[in-house]
């Protein structure tokens, strides 16, 4: 139990990264709806996409770090949480029309 505070800090900071992405997520709903002409349809969609997505990456990371129990499994989880937004972005990209 020698790094008890510091897991308490990294836990935390997970739990506030995770609670700040979908407050940025419902902030943006009406401009990006206006963007691409989607319907409310169509946005349900797309939010529930992004979020099973991070969830995804946010239980894939979580079972690395039980069984790595490293530095290198977190850095790999951020990285995660940033290539989502790209993921979807290049998405739409890509079946836009």
């Amino acid at each position: 139990m020698k790094y008890k505070y510091l897991t308490l800090i990294v836990i935390h900071n997970g739990q506030l990264l995770t609670i700040m992405d979908i407050f940025i997520i419902n902030v943006s709903i009406p401009s990006i709806q206006r963007d691409l002409r989607a319907s409310n349809g169509a946005m349900q969609f797309m939010i529930a996409a992004y979020l099973i997505g991070f969830a995804s990456f946010l239980i894939t990371g979580g079972r690395l770090g039980i069984y790595t129990a490293g530095k290198r499994s977190s850095f790999q989880g951020y990285y995660s949480l940033c290539l989502v937004p790209w993921l979807v972005e290049f998405l739409r990209e890509l079946f836009s029309w």
